[in-house]
């Protein structure tokens, strides 16, 4: 992570799991969401800034690697696209911090 005040980046945890092709965003709610990933599979993990740890998120409704990630201003988080490790995914899934839900588009 980098941090603004001091100019320079911060190793958080060498590894949390998930492997490469993971999304991530920052959500409204401060926090790094990161999710999927090779080794990832359905995870989703939490970066919470103020407790500088990790946590578990609500699992995704399935395996999604290589997708891309988005924020609308209501904070929900957008998955989209991606590779399940067999297939091509053309859907979107969609996830609800308030509520911790997924749903899938």
């Amino acid at each position: 992570m980098y941090d603004t005040a001091k100019y320079e980046w911060e190793i958080l945890e060498k590894n949390i799991g998930l492997g490469g092709g993971v999304m991530g965003v920052t959500g409204q709610d401060g926090c790094i969401h990161l999710f999927g990933g090779e080794k990832g599979g359905n995870k989703h993990r939490i970066y919470d800034e103020n407790e500088r740890k990790w946590s578990e998120g609500t699992p995704m409704t399935k395996k999604r690697l290589y997708g891309g990630a988005a924020i609308d201003p209501t904070g929900k988080i957008y998955l989209y696209g991606g590779f399940d490790g067999n297939n091509y995914l053309k859907d979107m899934s969609i996830y609800d911090p308030e509520k911790k839900e997924w749903q899938v588009s």
